[in-house]
């Protein structure tokens, strides 16, 4: 056998094990992004790597779009190891809401005007789409058609966090909690995963959204 062909015997291992723990370290990863309820769809899967770690982590690259192929890093857990890279079309469906009739611009959102939703988006960055959390009573930043999707193009949200927002910060070690409060550097609903910066050390963490002003600190 070569050494050309044993290369590539060796990078096709990946379809295996590997290539499934690419497949659900990228859906972890859009999810992440975009909320835990949203069902990510793959398409054109291509890992390139040999992956041997239990568990994968997947870094989408900055400028990644729903419905075009996207390159992942893959890394161990900790981020601190290289796993190889991975590419795939992604889409996702949605929960979102629909405008239940023609609405204006600067109309106030109530109950009566939407309609709860969920197909697949095909455009568009990773990050969150506004629920009826956000949404109701917020106002239209532009008119909509009755069955138009409400994105965050579409209304002014109020998210129960907010970019730029001081947060309590929970964080539990060996059974004990501790509380801080930190500067939110994204927004979203329960359940989004945001960054949260410590204001003295500058240190950024992952944080899931639990309330309005209250994050919960996650690996």
């Amino acid at each position: 056998m070569s050494l050309l062909f044993a290369l590539i015997v060796s990078s096709n291992v990946a379809s295996g094990l590997g290539r499934t723990a690419a497949h659900d370290a990228i859906v972890d990863a859009v999810r992440a992004r975009m909320g835990a309820d949203v069902e990510v769809v793959l398409r054109n899967l291509m890992v390139h790597s040999v992956i041997a770690a239990a568990t994968v982590r997947a870094v989408p690259e900055p400028d990644a779009r729903l419905g075009a192929v996207i390159h992942f890093k893959l890394q161990s857990a900790d981020g601190a190891t290289s796993l190889g890279t991975a590419s795939a079309r992604v889409t996702a469906i949605v929960p979102h809401l629909h405008a239940a009739q023609p609405l204006a611009r600067g109309a106030e959102i109530g109950e009566a005007h939407v309609t709860a939703v969920a197909h697949e988006i095909s455009a568009g960055p990773l990050r969150a789409w506004p629920g009826a959390a956000s949404a109701l009573g917020s106002t239209l930043s532009r008119s909509v058609a009755t069955g138009a999707c409400l994105s965050r193009t579409t209304i002014q949200a109020v998210f129960a966090v907010r970019t730029g927002q001081e947060v309590t910060a929970v964080a539990s070690f060996d059974g004990v909690e501790a509380r801080a409060v930190m500067v939110a550097a994204g927004g979203g609903d329960p359940g989004t995963v945001i960054r949260v910066v410590n204001r003295q050390s500058r240190r950024a963490l992952k944080a899931r959204v639990l309330s309005a002003g209250l994050v919960e600190i996650i690996k």
